[in-house]
């Protein structure tokens, strides 16, 4: 029998998929402030329906509230859900994005 381990800190199993959540909706990466620049990595849990649930940060060389506000942005994007043996199915991912 095959187990698979959650992450650490709970959330969603990583569990190869067939399809991995795609981003279907558009999000606004643009930051008024031209001195910004750098990037950020954000965790999804991202459901069987393409919502996502946790937003995190796990990398971010933005100043906090630039950060801040790219999570808030993601969490209201929408993603073509993983596919996993032929079925949707809630996934995992990370997104590096890139702020210029």
């Amino acid at each position: 029998m095959r187990t698979i381990d959650k992450p650490k800190g709970g959330g969603l199993p990583r569990v190869p998929n067939d399809a991995a959540p795609e981003l279907v909706s558009e999000v606004d990466t643009e930051i008024a402030d031209f001195r910004v620049t750098g990037f950020i990595i954000l965790a999804l849990e991202v459901d069987d329906q393409g919502v996502p649930g946790n937003v995190e940060v796990i990398y971010s060389d933005l100043p906090a509230e630039t950060a801040e506000l790219l999570a808030k942005r993601f969490t209201a994007a929408r993603f073509k859900p993983a596919v996993k043996g032929g079925q949707v199915t809630a996934a995992s991912i990370l997104m590096r994005i890139d702020v210029e």
